[in-house]
């Protein structure tokens, strides 16, 4: 889901060091020059593996913060739908609600934008990252865009995506096709405040057509080049679920796809072949030892989404 260097000077503090006061040999001399200690064998290994561990829960934690904003996002969405099937089901109060509820949301959102998020001129653009939930609330919306036909989706949110019943099953194929699906903010926050206005007035028609428009505003975009992103971010969300469930022969075909994945998108792309290919060969080796890493299984793989992530928006 980017070193310096800093040159420090220091200045002895004693004004003369003469011949009799140099400490003998193997003494531990008192003077502070400011250096940093250097280390060696054992000591210098594990302040490596301490140095790896934190840049490992760093880029978990970025990882994590998208998917938060990712999920809500989605709960826009998904009271956006709710909302609709109030009103289809002459349901004005609760539809009201919905509209509030998903208006708050947004106000969360608007709050800050949280490492790992976009940045400057993007802010405002979430993106949605379907795979991690065990409902699909994008596919609808998805499925009428590709057909061309904007049906009244009453409720996004209807298709359950649990993980597969064989373990061996894997996402063979970038579920959706959209490469890139984002929530304009400002866009759902407009539509939502016509809509609002609209339920209060009593005008069910033009509070619907309000919501509709929010839905098909989705952004929805698709790099060809990038599809075998799309489908190692989905095969490393399954992974983390599957290896949550303990079926960890099935989170090893998911994550060994996602190596498979990594390949294509590294033999089309040679520019950035080098970091693509370290992360597939980590990947492959841990999918024939999952059950002895469980452990670290789930800080591992939200990092590798988290570089799959950040490879799709370069």
């Amino acid at each position: 889901m980017k070193s310096s260097a800093v040159i420090t000077s220091f200045a002895l503090c004693w004004p003369l060091i003469v011949a009799s006061q140099t400490p003998p040999t193997g003494a531990i001399s008192s003077i502070n020059t400011g250096a940093a200690p250097v280390t060696s064998g054992p000591a210098k290994q594990d302040t490596a593996k301490q140095d790896a561990a934190k840049q490992d829960a760093a880029k978990q934690d970025v990882a994590k913060q998208k998917v938060d904003r990712s999920d809500l996002a989605s709960t826009v969405l998904q009271d956006t739908g709710h909302a609709r099937t109030a009103l289809k089901n002459s349901d004005q109060t609760g539809a009201a609600q919905n509209v509030k509820d998903a208006l708050a949301v947004i106000g969360q959102l608007q709050k800050g934008n949280p490492a790992g998020g976009n940045s400057g001129s993007n802010s405002n653009m979430v993106p949605i990252y379907d795979e991690w939930k065990q409902v699909s609330i994008v596919k609808p919306l998805t499925t009428a865009k590709q057909s061309q036909d904007a049906p009244a989706i009453q409720s996004a949110g209807s298709l359950n995506r649990e993980a597969p019943e064989s373990a061996h099953q894997q996402v063979s194929e970038a579920a959706g096709h959209y490469t890139n699906v984002s929530l304009d903010l400002n866009m759902a926050q407009n539509r939502l405040q016509a809509a609002q206005s609209a339920i209060s007035e009593g005008n069910v028609t033009a509070a619907d057509a309000s919501l509709k428009a929010l839905q098909d505003g989705l952004t929805m975009v698709t790099v060809p080049a990038n599809l075998p992103l799309l489908e190692a971010r989905q095969n490393l969300a399954l992974a983390d679920n599957l290896v949550r469930d303990g079926r960890y022969d099935g989170a090893s075909a998911a994550l060994n796809a996602a190596a498979k994945a990594l390949a294509d998108y590294a033999a089309a792309q040679p520019a950035k072949a080098e970091p693509v290919n370290a992360a597939r060969q980590e990947m492959t080796s841990s999918a024939s030892s999952i059950n002895q890493n469980v452990a670290e299984m789930d800080s591992r793989i939200h990092s590798w989404w988290n570089l799959v992530t950040d490879w799709a928006q370069q």
